[in-house]
């Protein structure tokens, strides 16, 4: 019977289990994007276009606002994005020079458009970059955001799984003069370490009017300018014009040699005229080891024993030769009439 009833909530809680991942799977909303990049070029006055279909792979309908934003890049190298205000300067918003074309039933809420996708839908959006007639050379840089939500009213399953926004990025080079100036600064390691492992902190500064892509190593070389180990720290990494990437971690120098290390950064990345180029620092780290560091500790403790006992056993042997028993103990006169009355 026992048995029985047992068996009996065990096949309960499997239908449960099996009714709820059927129920989330029925729920699961999932956006995608038919592209997440697109490039132009174009004189100033000139525009260019292009086409992205907002996809639900889903299995409820979504909601999906579609708007742009500029991209602004922190002094450490990380991104944010903020979409124009209501009167965008262009020389600075590149997100104000994109218009959508969007279907005839897209709705609004605010200033935002959205468009409303049956699950396995596809809709289309087309946009248009309008560079302005001022706008100077270089690269530029928006982003066409692609953003679930539930409309006012429409409540959402408590199921449902909704990732927040897709993008899809829009690089525009404004032909023109190109400007190519990229530079390490700073580049840090301590010089004193104990153990094998410094810190470092460089920065990459493209101080140009176009983006670049860089790779990044780290290489000790030796007293001969031999390269003894490389570490890659970054590879095909976006800086974009006008900004700065910073890059911290930690080196881990091979081998138990004691002494100065050389180490050398090297930043390399291909030209507008596809011809590679390398910028190289180098900085010098002295590295004792942890076990040396220990011996030498060990030593001096016994360096000091010994002198406390020397001393000690040196003051023994003064008092041996006034007469004085070893374990005398010498007091004040006062002290000693104090005894002898008691």
């Amino acid at each position: 019977m026992i048995k029985r009833i047992a068996a009996a909530l065990a096949l309960v809680l499997l239908a449960s289990a099996v009714w709820a991942t059927v129920a989330a799977a029925a729920d699961e909303r999932v956006l995608s994007l038919s592209a997440s990049k697109f490039g132009f070029a174009a004189e100033p006055g000139q525009n260019g276009s292009g086409e992205v279909f907002v996809i639900n792979e889903g299995a409820q309908p979504i909601s999906v606002r579609i708007y742009a934003a500029d991209q602004v890049i922190a002094e450490d190298g990380s991104a944010s994005y903020v979409a124009p205000g209501v009167d965008p300067n262009p020389l600075t918003s590149p997100a104000s020079w994109v218009t959508f074309a969007l279907p005839e039933d897209a709705k609004s809420t605010g200033n935002i458009p959205y468009v409303d996708i049956e699950p396995g839908g596809r809709v289309p959006v087309k946009f248009t970059v309008e560079v302005p007639e001022n706008a100077s050379p270089g690269d530029r840089q928006a982003v066409l955001f692609f953003e679930m939500f539930s409309p006012q009213g429409q409540a959402e399953a408590p199921t449902a799984r909704v990732s927040a926004r897709l993008g899809a990025r829009i690089q525009t080079r404004v032909k023109g003069e190109v400007v190519e100036k990229l530079d390490v600064r700073p580049f840090v390691m301590p010089l004193y370490i104990i153990g094998s492992e410094p810190d470092y902190t460089f920065t990459v500064r493209n101080e140009g009017n176009i983006d670049q892509r860089v790779d990044a190593r780290l290489v000790v070389l030796d007293r001969s300018e031999n390269e003894r180990q490389s570490s890659q720290v970054l590879t095909d990494t976006p800086v974009y014009a006008g900004s700065a990437l910073e890059k911290k971690g930690v080196l881990e120098l091979q081998g138990i040699a004691i002494g100065p290390r050389r180490v050398r950064l090297v930043v390399s990345y291909v030209g507008d005229s596809g011809v590679a180029k390398t910028i190289e620092k180098d900085q010098t780290v002295w590295a004792v080891p942890v076990w040396l560091v220990i011996t030498l500790a060990g030593l001096f403790a016994v360096f000091v024993l010994a002198g406390v006992w020397g001393a000690s056993s040196r003051a023994a042997r003064k008092r041996m030769q006034r007469g004085e028993p070893p374990s005398e103990v010498r007091t004040s006169p006062d002290e000693q009439d104090e005894q002898d009355e008691d």
